[in-house]
């Protein structure tokens, strides 16, 4: 399916797609969900950033990948497995990209340590350089180490801000002529924004504040209890962002497709694709 107007359908989302065994409640039902994203929700998209989809023990990354190259995602780059010589991970960092459009480049950037479970994956940023309409946008997806109710969270705090440190200093390596997106599950609310200031919050553009992404609610309520843990219902979490770097470029958004898109499900075990909802916003070329 080609694209139409010069247009490009932007997806990010944590599909919530960890190893085998692993669960929060009753069942996380990976399985169906990875068959009903392939089937209902990828072809909608033109490029597709997804965190936690890890290859570790199972086939879920590479039959996403399978599907969407039958559905004209002709290209795509996912992070590596560690190294043996690496150390401590054992698992992928669950980074994948999936494009229409051609890739140019590609460049795992890993980070250099985490903790509690995080210490287990092969965490960094994914990043494509990708040919969209004769211009070139750079693409960094990421999922930085997430905040645990044990703990001591400053700690949390301070790897994440060495991880956002680490993209801040490839992103300024790139340059400034043309559009960088970086995307993904950043895992902060904000304290990114003290390191991204240059950068412009397309979700915040959008709903003049950042909106929340999970453990989401309406009048109280939590709006998704089958895989999100229980102590994080309505925790009312903003994780998931869509920050652009450099207003030269020949594309603009379009801020009336710009959401936050929960993806709910009908007549299924799970009522939303994921325990996040992904953010989608859509580029188009400037008239």
């Amino acid at each position: 399916m080609e694209t139409q107007d010069c247009k490009v359908r932007i997806l990010s989302l944590n599909l919530f797609l960890r190893p085998p065994f692993v669960k929060t409640n009753h069942s996380d039902y990976k399985d169906y969900r990875t068959k009903y994203f392939c089937e209902h929700i990828m072809q909608h998209f033109d490029v597709i950033c997804l965190q936690e989809v890890f290859g570790a023990f199972n086939n879920r990354k590479q039959r996403i990948i399978s599907e969407a190259y039958k559905k004209g995602f002709l290209h795509h780059a996912k992070s590596p497995s560690p190294s043996f010589f690496w150390g401590i991970p054992v698992i992928d960092g669950g980074l994948v990209i999936l494009s229409r459009f051609k890739i140019l480049d590609s460049k795992f950037i890993p980070f250099s340590h985490g903790t509690m479970p995080d210490a287990l994956s092969y965490k960094g940023a994914l990043y494509s350089k990708l040919l969209v309409h004769g211009e070139v946008i750079h693409l960094v997806t990421t999922h930085t180490q997430a905040s645990y109710l044990c703990g001591n969270s400053s700690i949390y705090r301070s790897i994440r801000a060495h991880q956002l440190s680490t993209i801040q200093k490839f992103i300024k390596e790139l340059g400034n002529n043309q559009m960088v997106l970086l995307v993904g599950d950043l895992n902060v609310e904000q304290e990114c924004h003290g390191l991204f200031e240059e950068a412009r919050d397309i979700l915040k553009e959008k709903y003049n504040y950042s909106p929340a992404t999970y453990g989401r609610v309406l009048n109280g309520k939590p709006l998704e209890t089958v895989l999100t843990c229980p102590d994080s219902t309505t925790s009312q979490s903003a994780l998931d962002y869509i920050l652009s770097f450099n207003s030269s470029s020949k594309f603009e958004f379009d801020l009336d497709l710009t959401r936050v898109e929960p993806f709910y499900v009908r007549d299924r075990p799970f009522t939303q694709i994921s325990d996040h909802a992904g953010v989608v916003t859509t580029l188009k070329l400037k008239t």
